[in-house]
């Protein structure tokens, strides 16, 4: 089985990377970790600035590697980014890293076109993080492009703030019983969520959901939210086997999802730190 981990420098309020650090230093042969960076934080200043120069991405690598008690991360990749920001001089310290082992592979988590667009031409990135769902398909406008150049993404947000899974649309936040989700407005989500349910009657709203993003070659991977009851069904439908951990607060800490792998076309669990 492959367990991927990720966490990130920008979850400042949760010690994500220490944890995970913890929970894999006995397996970290078995698991393939991800990280990312590209934010700065100063003690005694509240939120972080962007910095994305070669200088602090080489640095945050560094400590990173201190918290997740590892001496290599597999996955690192850059959280966001302009199209104002010194590309050549980010993709120089990534291609750096990865002579020197301290990473095997990077990519980039954006939504931004353009951004997306410049790396895909001038970096060896192997994969792109971005939203995508059943009700947010922007992304496919891009996926032609990256497949070409043979880089993967890694969906999040494939079940749309718990939207597209098996729980009522009357239990949805306040904020979406209000404003609706992107273009949609609530009204419209009361037509489109059960049209959805009825696409497939041999699976539940949520496996139709992760599915349909792993049909497509591009999407290796696909992040979602905490551990719910039915994520162990799901488990059990598509053969993958789900990682039991033993603290709490570790549990609270995890994001599960489905994946064919970032190089492989395997289907698994990843398992990984995000922020509450």
């Amino acid at each position: 089985m492959l367990a991927l981990l990720r966490g990130s420098s920008a979850y400042h309020l949760i010690p994500n990377e220490e944890i995970v650090g913890e929970a894999i230093k006995n397996r970290r042969q078995d698991l393939i970790l991800a990280t990312k960076g590209g934010n700065r934080f100063e003690k005694g200043k509240s939120g972080w600035d962007w910095d994305p120069s070669k200088a602090y991405i080489k640095e945050a690598v560094k400590q990173s590697l201190k918290r997740l008690q590892t001496d290599y991360i597999d996955l690192y990749q850059l959280h966001g980014g302009t199209i104002d920001d010194p590309i050549d001089e980010t993709i120089e310290a990534f291609e750096e890293l990865v002579e020197e082992g301290v990473i095997r592979y990077y990519g980039i988590s954006s939504i931004r076109p353009n951004v997306i667009k410049e790396y895909a031409k001038k970096s060896n990135i192997v994969s792109v993080m971005m939203q995508y769902s059943l009700l947010d398909r922007r992304p496919e406008e891009w996926f032609s492009l990256l497949e070409e150049q043979g880089i993967s993404v890694v969906a999040r947000g494939p079940l749309a703030k718990g939207l597209l899974t098996e729980k009522p649309l009357s239990e949805a936040s306040d904020s979406i019983q209000k404003n609706g989700y992107l273009h949609y407005s609530f009204d419209e989500l009361k037509q489109v969520i059960p049209s959805l349910k009825k696409v497939a009657h041999d699976l539940s709203l949520t496996e139709l959901s992760i599915q349909y993003l792993l049909k497509n070659s591009v999407v290796s991977s696909v992040v979602f939210g905490s551990c719910h009851s039915w994520l162990a069904a799901f488990g059990r439908r598509n053969g993958i086997t789900l990682i039991h951990w033993h603290s709490m607060y570790l549990r609270r800490c995890l994001y599960c999802a489905a994946s064919k792998g970032i190089k492989e076309k395997k289907m698994s669990l990843l398992i990984g730190a995000s922020s509450l």
